[in-house]
Formats: C-alpha cells, structure tokens, sequence
C-alpha cells in the first residue's frame, strides 16, 4: 500500500480521520504493528464498521421493496 505524505502518521489518529484514505492508512498500519493494542483496535474499529455496514444493507433492501426496484 503507498502511503500518502501525512504531518501525523500515528495509526490511531489516522483512524479516526473523517478521510477515508487516511482510515485506510491508519488500519494498515495497525495491521503492521502486531501488538495486542492494535488488534483489540482494530476489531473495535471492524464492530463498527459491520454494524455500519448491516444498515446499509437493510436500509437498501427496504428501499428497493418500496420503490419496487431490484
């Protein structure tokens, strides 16, 4: 993965950037590190993520029932 110039290249800090890139970063970095704080981190980041992504899916599957679209 290239890594983008940044001012701050701490992996928690870039994970909670509102940049998606920067969160990319941020977890590759974790991923990198191999300690046990980056992993607790980084299933605690995934947890959000899958529930972010669970209510994607349902909010696309109520609309397209709705809208009577496949």
């Amino acid at each position: 993965m290239e890594e983008p110039q940044h001012t701050n290249l701490d992996p928690y800090v870039l994970l909670a950037s509102p940049e998606r890139e920067e969160r990319l970063l941020g977890i590759h970095l974790l991923g990198e590190r191999g300690d046990l704080a980056a992993l607790e981190k980084l299933r605690e980041h995934m947890q959000l993520i899958n529930r972010e992504l669970l209510e994607l899916i349902l909010a696309v599957g109520k609309l397209k029932v709705k809208l009577g679209v496949k």
